[in-house]
């Protein structure tokens, strides 16, 4: 789950800096057209189907302490891939 998860975040935030137009709909700032197919591929990649997701995503709805245990592992790794801030040199 970890590995998906991460993919997933990754997918997120890819879609909110994809630009908008008339062919891409944005919804809470994110290209969702874009990101269906995002979600396609993650699952396909891991070989899981939307139905398996869907249950371990409900699963770990109502086992938080279990899906604070996939994000102790997945934290670092999101962490360590932040970019540094450019600085001002004015």
């Amino acid at each position: 789950m970890t590995n998906i998860l991460l993919d997933v975040h990754f997918a997120e935030a890819y879609s909110s800096m994809l630009k908008n137009d008339s062919l891409h709909k944005k919804y809470n700032n994110k290209n969702i057209d874009s990101l269906a197919v995002f979600y396609k591929q993650i699952l396909n990649k891991h070989q899981v189907s939307v139905d398996l997701f869907d249950s371990a995503i409900k699963w770990y709805s109502i086992h938080p302490q279990e899906m604070d245990s996939v994000y102790t592992h997945l934290l670092p790794i999101l962490d360590s891939l932040k970019t540094i801030p450019l600085q001002d040199k004015s």
